[in-house]
């Protein structure tokens, strides 16, 4: 998507989260959120857990970080063929984190949403294997109320 598309104050967005660990059952989610631009790159920030966990998602073309904050404070970045460090927190837990990504695409049909963004990488918590995880986020337009 094109960032000119995007106004500074962003679009409100319905986003369809799938996650799926070591091969197993997909989980998914129905959150709302929004997408914007800023210096040169993405953003997309929604709530999870009744809003307890707030969630940032920064796409610069080249790599995608994850920020949460809130019950739980944690950092990862993304970028294809590169092994990145990140920390998770919690009150009761904290550790340090390993990413190796395997893939990463962002894109979409045509010049505006919906978008993808989706990426495979295996993770490594507080020096153990934590698995191999497929993360796909699919971005629409939210409905006005007016539709």
């Amino acid at each position: 998507m094109e960032q000119a598309a995007i106004p500074a104050a962003g679009l409100p967005v319905k986003i369809a989260l799938e996650s799926r660990q070591d091969g197993g059952e997909a989980v998914r989610s129905e959150l709302d959120g929004r997408l914007y631009a800023k210096d040169g790159a993405l953003y997309l920030r929604y709530a999870e857990e009744d809003g307890r966990i707030r969630s940032t998602l920064r796409w610069d073309g080249r790599t995608l970080r994850l920020v949460r904050t809130g019950d739980v404070e944690s950092a990862q970045t993304f970028e294809p063929g590169a092994e990145t460090g990140g920390y998770y927190r919690t009150p009761l837990v904290r550790f340090d984190l390993r990413t190796r990504t395997r893939r990463l695409s962002v894109g979409a049909d045509g010049p505006g949403l919906p978008m993808v963004w989706s990426w495979a990488y295996r993770l490594e918590a507080g020096g153990a294997d934590a698995g191999e995880f497929v993360i796909k986020i699919t971005i629409r337009e939210a409905p006005t109320n007016h539709e």
